[in-house]
């Protein structure tokens, strides 16, 4: 078995007979997200640490192809569920978003991605146990400009050429 599908078995056990089938990662990862999406909505933190766990999990493995399935099936598409995007925000670890930023420009429109700009900007509070919590900034103070020192900048004409 796939070292993927031993560890998806690990910390997503419910799922077994969704890992067992004859899917590719890029399949089963597509399938997490309305998983994660219905966690976030029922505030599943359980399920929430499981999903973002085994996602963050492919990411961070050697070579491309673990990482390149969770970039383009899962975190490229996790803010198409627009009303949890506070929540999602606060779940990307740094090098997630610096790897797909490019992603989310060339899907998202404008006013959408200034938006998840500004998400990423907020400083985040994490603790060892809970998830990251996003801060508002004060309400008297405007927004600093999204991302500007740190935004990825796509060195190729098509961003999807990156991953």
């Amino acid at each position: 078995m796939a070292e993927w599908k031993n560890k998806a078995l690990e910390l997503l056990p419910a799922l077994r007979t969704v890992v067992e089938h004859d899917w590719s990662c890029h399949v089963f990862l597509g399938e997490l997200l309305p998983l994660v999406w219905d966690a976030h909505r029922s505030a599943d933190e359980d399920a929430l640490e499981r999903i973002y766990g085994f996602v963050r999990w492919c990411f961070r493995q050697p070579g491309q192809f673990l990482a390149n399935a969770a970039v383009v099936s899962f975190y490229e598409l996790v803010f198409d569920e627009w009303e949890l995007r506070h929540q999602i925000a606060g779940r990307l670890p740094t090098e997630v978003i610096e790897r797909v930023h490019p992603l989310w420009e060339w899907r998202l429109p404008g006013p959408r991605m200034a938006e998840v700009d500004r998400l990423l900007a907020v400083p985040l509070v994490r603790s060892p146990v809970q998830p990251c919590v996003i801060e508002a900034p004060p309400a008297e103070q405007p927004c600093a400009e999204p991302l500007a020192a740190s935004r990825v900048e796509p060195r190729v004409s098509d961003p999807r050429d990156v991953v």
